[in-house]
């Protein structure tokens, strides 16, 4: 086992706390065992997170994780089309968005639709993907933000289940 210095870790000793690394390639079954006895052997000490920490911690996650596949999950238009929202997409439409504050005028050619397809955006149509994905991001943010601070202040187990996405 090698140990690694980790805030989160489960071991401490000379008030620092770790994580061991398995490098001795011992089985999934067996590694948990195989750590205790590590840790125990070489004069570390177990942090018991309580349940409260816990929950808090996995509540999170999962927090962020719905916030992500939110913030991925596409955007349907007033026209009915659905806008990606994938990095790649938010990237080129933000790119674009630069290239028509330059040029009033600019086209964004050949769009590829999900379909296949490939269409040309205009730029009313690239102004209006922008601010509908800048307003899409911006709520997620808000949201996310407004749930973890409702979660780092709960005080039971309960109020921290309570909240979700």
């Amino acid at each position: 086992m090698i140990p690694v210095q980790n805030d989160n870790g489960r071991w401490e000793k000379e008030g620092i706390r770790y994580r061991f690394k398995n490098d001795e390639e011992i089985s999934f079954e067996n590694v948990k065992a195989a750590k205790v006895a590590y840790a125990l052997a070489n004069g570390y000490t177990e942090i018991f997170e309580n349940d409260l920490n816990r929950a808090k911690r996995n509540t999170l996650a999962k927090l962020k994780e719905s916030a992500k596949s939110d913030l991925y999950g596409g955007l349907e238009l007033a026209s009915g089309f659905i806008l990606p929202t994938d990095i790649e997409t938010r990237q080129a439409i933000t790119d674009a968005k630069v290239e028509l504050d330059e040029d009033p005028a600019y086209v964004l050619e050949d769009w590829q639709k999900p379909d296949g397809t490939f269409i040309d955006i205009t730029p009313v149509q690239i102004t209006l993907a922008y601010n509908k994905i800048r307003l899409h991001t911006k709520a997620i943010r808000l949201k996310l933000r407004t749930l973890a601070v409702q979660v780092l202040a709960a005080t039971t187990i309960e109020d921290v289940q309570n909240i979700v996405w």
